[in-house]
């Protein structure tokens, strides 16, 4: 059975997903889904202060250890 392909542009593709066409890079097949690919928005990609650290590396305690227990 024979198929028709039509070119069109991306802007008409972006336009017909409803994405923005700036935004808009691929389409993409990956088994039975199909993906939109987009470039994220300028304050997505601020990251500064997002999450607390999970280690500040301040800390003043001098570690335990050395000289054990005397006797026995």
């Amino acid at each position: 059975m024979p198929v028709q392909r039509t070119p069109i542009s991306q802007s008409q593709l972006s336009e017909l997903l409803g994405v923005d066409p700036a935004r808009f890079l691929a389409v993409e097949r990956v088994l039975s889904q199909w993906y939109i690919v987009t470039e994220p928005l300028g304050d997505e990609m601020q990251t500064t202060g997002a999450c607390k650290p999970l280690s500040d590396n301040t800390s003043k305690r001098k570690p335990k250890g050395g000289k054990g227990k005397k006797g026995c």
